[in-house]
């Protein structure tokens, strides 16, 4: 037995450097898939466009079991160092990304990608530079996420997210003139669930993941962000006539960057409104007990601050006993201590507004 064990054992060693052996160099992968590209820019069907669709699946598979390895190998840091840099004087990031959403290309081409330009972009620094500079990258994997296909969407929306991980990136989306954040209030309001959920993570992360540049933005680019009008910000997105999804994502989206620290000066902007007061309690009345619940956390604002304005007090006041009633029936079969004792301080605060009289 121990003499067939470690027979085995060379016949496995010899196969693993025989195959090893065939692997290209991260020279020869860079050089093989700037030409299938170049192919798929400029050849749209027929067999050389096939041929070139299948050599780009071969490359980015070879790619990225370089760099990660699999259940039989583990990944190779030298050589996963030369393909970065070979990438980078190839320029594969933006063929790469202008590509990705192609129809023909597979599921699990696009998979290879997206891991290899996310580890490009987690390891090597002049790849985020590379991105910064150029805006057509992430236009690209923006309108990856209006493909009718699920996987191509998520696929470009996780690559997005990679890229607004670093805040150099995420200021191109905030500031771009060619609109990308506008790019991204569209997307989070597409009908399909699992891509419009994906849309709003990556919103997310672009308003919550670098303080000081969000806070900024939001305070600088107030009105276009908290603008009253369709079809651009957030009041657009809480309209009646939006999509589940869209509506409850929103405010609880909302809600978020109100309650965020960095952001008061926004806060203390927004709760002077009664113009936004008014579409929150507007979706206090949905039909959707979901959606009524992230809108109480956006409501609470209003109710708790100390210093409301004078037109706040008085609409508040004129919907005070609905208003109380709402919230003294409200989710009360939910085991929520903290819940139950904020809906018991906004009743009380409702019930003893300035101006109030004893049947009101």
């Amino acid at each position: 037995m121990d003499s067939l064990a470690a027979l085995q054992s060379a016949i496995s060693e010899r196969m693993a450097t025989a195959v090893g052996s065939r692997r290209r160099t991260p020279a020869d992968l860079v050089s093989k898939s700037r030409e299938a590209l170049q192919t798929l820019s400029t050849v749209p069907e027929g067999k050389p466009r096939e041929q070139a669709v299948e050599k780009l699946a071969a490359q980015a598979s070879e790619m990225r079991l370089l760099i990660y390895g699999d259940t039989e190998a583990v990944g190779d840091a030298e050589q996963a160092g030369l393909l970065r840099e070979e990438f980078m004087r190839g320029e594969l990031i933006l063929q790469m990304a202008t590509h990705i959403a192609a129809p023909d290309l597979g599921f699990e081409t696009r998979k290879d990608i997206a891991q290899v330009i996310n580890h490009l972009l987690r390891k090597h620094p002049p790849a985020v530079e590379y991105v910064q500079a150029r805006p057509a990258i992430l236009h690209s994997l923006l309108a990856g996420y209006a493909d009718p296909r699920p996987d191509v969407a998520l696929c470009c929306g996780g690559l997005v997210r990679e890229c607004v991980r670093h805040e150099g990136v995420c200021e191109i989306v905030l500031k771009d003139r060619g609109g990308l954040f506008e790019e991204l209030l569209t997307l989070v309001q597409l009908p399909t669930f699992d891509v419009a959920t994906d849309a709003f993570s990556t919103l997310h992360d672009v308003l919550t993941l670098h303080e000081q540049l969000y806070s900024e933005f939001l305070l600088t680019q107030y009105d276009a962000v908290f603008c009253q009008e369709p079809p651009r910000g957030f009041a657009r997105l809480l309209m009646p006539d939006q999509n589940y999804v869209t509506r409850r994502l929103s405010l609880k989206l909302l809600g978020d960057v109100l309650l965020d620290r960095a952001n008061f000066k926004v806060m203390t902007k927004y709760i002077a409104s009664t113009e936004n007061l008014r579409k929150v309690m507007e979706c206090l009345k949905d039909d959707s007990d979901a959606i009524k619940y992230e809108a109480f956390h956006v409501f609470k604002i209003f109710v708790a601050n100390p210093k409301k304005e004078p037109e706040i007090v008085e609409t508040l006041a004129k919907n005070s006993k609905k208003l109380c009633a709402f919230l003294g029936n409200f989710r009360n079969e939910k085991d929520d201590e903290n819940f139950q004792q904020e809906k018991e301080m906004l009743i009380e605060v409702l019930s003893n507004l300035p101006g109030l009289t004893a049947g009101d």
